[in-house]
């Protein structure tokens, strides 16, 4: 990423991935072996709460990668 007037290396420290490329078997033992940088599948549920009663909880860490966008957009302030 190019920052201006920065001359500084920044280390990456995390890799997320998200979509159906984090679902792949083994992607992400794959991505931390060639770039030697810790890597994990997107959770775009992290910060949502929802009724376990209701809602099985294994669906949304199978399904998190997948809706990033989504509940990205969800959770943006309504503009006028």
């Amino acid at each position: 990423f190019y920052e201006a007037g920065e001359k500084k290396e920044k280390r990456i420290e995390n890799i997320y991935l998200s979509g159906g490329l984090a679902q792949l078997k083994n992607i992400t033992q794959s991505f931390e072996q060639k770039f030697g940088i810790k890597t994990e599948a997107f959770n775009s549920f992290r910060k949502v709460s929802f009724d376990e009663k209701k809602l099985d909880p294994a669906y949304p860490q199978e399904m998190a990668p997948l809706f990033g966008v989504a509940v990205g957009l969800a959770t943006r302030k309504m503009e006028k």
